[in-house]
């Protein structure tokens, strides 16, 4: 090596090795080493070349980093069975006995809640970049800060390295920072944030209404067996041969029973402009400085499509670069 080379450190060529041993060389002979690293993160709605490698975190990627899971597959899994079972039992035992028409519609109304489950899985919630090392030696730990026209904090996250904006907050089961984070799934298998929470409200509308149309469908049904065999409906359903009909409403006013509850509170906290996190903790008194009235609040939450993540790398700039009277800068590696 020629003395005085400057050395490119970085994500090219050079194995790791290789390069602590030029580096080692260049600092034992005075000169001047630059370094240069890739950073190694994904934003959501961002795609690098291999993300696979380069995602932190306790999610799982596929489809080259198009879907993003969380850590609970297994209840995922378990939630997706739970949907399965009784659109078969319906399918087989229900659907034949109505008119086409009705029949057809009973199986989509059923699929929907599956469609929505599997969209809030592997739909990224808003994990924001991490970095590997923080903005200065010791970063404090919370910025006062004119954000969005309120006086607001943003909270440094130690594992994220990174100072979050107002409504995301770290989740220790994924191991990431999430934007405008409503709270851990376990039946989804991964957070609900910014990213997905309208195809989970929608997921749970959608049970609701499934759970609604199926158990109309076998009520029908019986109130229509009992006219042809001039029976009552009592003793329809006493037959051998509405068991599974029998077994199938129960499954679904149970689960209508907690699933509704469910619903009815996140409609509420669309209502009022909140999170499950932000109502939990009682973050805010009678005024809800993210909510833009009912109407709005609906729309955005159930037909939005912003899913930006909100930058706050230049307000954390500035103010680091304040408080320390030196230029602060975020693209660290």
């Amino acid at each position: 090596m020629i003395e005085g080379e400057m050395v490119d450190l970085g994500p090219s060529g050079a194995s790791d090795k290789d390069v602590q041993e030029n580096t080692a060389v260049q600092i034992q002979k005075g000169e001047k080493v630059e370094t240069k690293t890739q950073e190694k993160y994904v934003v959501a709605g961002s795609k690098k070349e291999d993300p696979l490698e380069l995602y932190k975190g306790n999610n799982t990627l596929l489809c080259g980093g198009c879907c993003v899971m969380g850590p609970n597959t297994g209840y995922c899994m378990l939630a997706g069975v739970l949907i399965i079972v009784p659109m078969a039992v319906y399918i087989i035992f229900v659907a034949r006995e109505l008119p086409l028409g009705v029949g057809v519609g009973g199986m989509f109304v059923s699929a929907l809640p599956m469609c929505f489950l599997m969209k809030t899985a592997t739909t990224d919630p808003g994990i924001l970049k991490r970095f590997s090392t923080p903005p200065v030696e010791y970063p404090p730990t919370n910025l006062l800060v004119d954000h969005n026209e309120l006086s607001t904090k943003l909270w440094y996250c130690h594992k994220c390295n990174c100072y979050r904006s107002p409504r995301a907050k770290h989740c220790y089961l994924c191991n990431n920072c999430v934007e405008v984070f409503d709270h851990h799934c376990p039946w989804t298998g991964t957070c609900v944030g910014k990213g997905n929470y309208r195809y989970f409200v929608w997921f749970l509308t959608s049970i609701n209404f499934a759970a609604m149309y199926l158990v109309a469908s076998i009520l029908y049904i019986w109130i229509d067996t009992s006219k042809d065999e001039r029976k009552t409906v009592w003793q329809t359903i006493n037959s051998t041969e509405m068991i599974p009909e029998i077994c199938l409403l129960a499954y679904l006013v149970l689960l209508s029973f907690f699933v509704s509850g469910l619903t009815m509170y996140h409609y509420y906290l669309i209502y009022t402009g909140q999170t499950t996190r932000e109502h939990l903790k009682d973050l805010f008194d009678s005024e809800r400085p993210y909510s833009s009235g009912p109407f709005r609040n609906c729309l955005r939450a159930l037909f939005g499509t912003d899913t930006r993540l909100e930058d706050i790398t230049e307000i954390e700039q500035q103010v680091l670069t304040e408080k320390y009277g030196e230029v602060v800068k975020h693209d660290r590696p």
